[in-house]
Formats: C-alpha cells, sequence, structure tokens
C-alpha cells in the first residue's frame, strides 16, 4: 500500500484506528464501569488477545499518558523499512487515552 498511496497510507492507517480506539473506549467503559485502572488493564488484555502486541502502560493520567508497545504486528510488517510504522496502534491508543480523558467531541 506504501509504494501505491505514499506516506499518504500512514494517515489512513491513524485516522482509521483513531475511530476504532474511540469506539473501544466507549464500549469499555459501557462493560466494566469507569474505573480507568480496571479500563486499561482491561484495554492491555484485550489488546494482547486480539493480536495487536503487548501494550503497557507505563503513566496514564489526564492529559499525560506513556504506553508502549511490543511485539506488534504492524512494526513487524515494517521491520526493514528504517522508519516507524506503528501508525495504526498509535491512532487507537491515542484516541482511547483522548476519549478516557474526554477531551475531544468527535465521535463515530
Amino acid at each position: 500500500m506504501r509504494e501505491e498511496y505514499g506516506t499518504r497510507i500512514e494517515a489512513v492507517l491513524y485516522l482509521a484506528d483513531f475511530r476504532i480506539g474511540y469506539n473501544a473506549f466507549r464500549d469499555h467503559r459501557r462493560l466494566l464501569g469507569s474505573d480507568t485502572n480496571l479500563l486499561l488493564k482491561a484495554g492491555s488484555y484485550l489488546f494482547r488477545a486480539l493480536g495487536y502486541g503487548i501494550l503497557e502502560v507505563v503513566k496514564f493520567r489526564y492529559g499525560e499518558a506513556v504506553s508502549r508497545v511490543y511485539d506488534s504486528f504492524e512494526c513487524e510488517l515494517f521491520r526493514d523499512s528504517g522508519k516507524p510504522a506503528s501508525h495504526f496502534i498509535k491512532g487507537m491508543i491515542t484516541r482511547w487515552d483522548a476519549a478516557a480523558w474526554r477531551i475531544s467531541t468527535w465521535k463515530t
């Protein structure tokens, strides 16, 4: 896809999962309640179970989050590209965090 669309595909991947991240947070909160620690733990387990990789949430507080992803399928696909390649994963995590902080009204 990168050969066909160039770097535009990176934005498409980011925005596609940006929408998915919002829906994931909304559904997690509906099923599990509003305990942030429980939501983060469940989200990390689900992330791994779905085959996205291993998600480690290093820091999470309003407006600030640090997450690490290991064994990401997306990064494995672009291992030899020489550039960061986690646009799909990054979009999902970014929007999940933003939805948790309720800092955006953009919904899908």
